[in-house]
Order: C-alpha cells, then structure tokens, then sequence
C-alpha cells in the first residue's frame, strides 16, 4: 500500500513539474576579469523582466571561471563574477532574498579543456530561473 500511495503522490507530482519552464541566461566575462561589461549589462536587462517573472521561484547566479589559474584562484573569480551579476540584478530591482548565488570555479566547464587552458565561453556566469 505505501509503494502505491508513494507512486500515486509522484504522479501527481509530474503534471506540475511538467508546467515549470526553466530559463538559463548565459552571460561572458573577459580573461581574468569580474566586471560586468556593456554587452552582459545589455543581456541581463533584456532578460530582467523574465527573470523578474519568475522570482516567486528563486534565481541562481552561477560564477564560472576556465582552467587557466589554479583552484583557489578560479573559484575567486567565479564567486567574484557571480556577486558582480547579483549586484546588476538588484540595482534592476531582482530581490536579493530571492538571489542564491555561487562560484562553481571550473567545477563544470562549458567546453571542457585541461588544466592551465584560457577559454572564453568558460569565463561566464549563468542565471538560472524557473517559471510555473
């Protein structure tokens, strides 16, 4: 009987599940730098009143960083990168209780290289906001 009630509440479940649409905005970042240039402000204003939308829902801000520092240095950066994108989000009026935000460093490159390798699309942050 528990298996049937487990299943019956996961069926349930997916319908709504289905109806959320997920939203990634990928915004880049130049060689070592956190600073949000003309063309990502451009892209994070286009996409403010989606992500504005959504935000009953929460928003993540996801730093990235390449290989080409070491460990503790990519992920400076990519936390770094991910404050610099809260901050526009906020100064657009996106509520900072509903921003979680984090530097996943080279954790999960975009286009995977070796260590010591300048990338640029892995020099980005990714916004990440989910509609119902």
């Amino acid at each position: 009987m528990r298996v049937s009630l487990g299943l019956a509440a996961a069926l349930m479940i997916a319908p709504a599940a289905m109806a959320q649409q997920r939203s990634v905005i990928k915004v880049y970042f130049g060689d070592g730098s956190a600073v949000v240039d003309k063309t990502a402000a451009g892209i994070i204003a286009k996409a403010t009143p989606q992500i504005q939308k959504c935000e009953a829902n929460g928003v993540r801000v996801v730093g990235h960083a390449d290989t080409f520092r070491d460990a503790n240095g990519s992920s400076e950066l990519a936390t770094a990168r991910a404050r610099a994108v809260r901050e526009v989000l906020m100064a657009k009026g996106v509520r900072d209780s509903v921003i979680a935000w984090v530097g996943h460093s080279e954790a999960e490159l975009e286009v995977p290289t070796r260590d010591g390798v300048k990338e640029p699309r892995n020099n980005r942050v990714e916004i990440i906001s989910v509609c119902d």
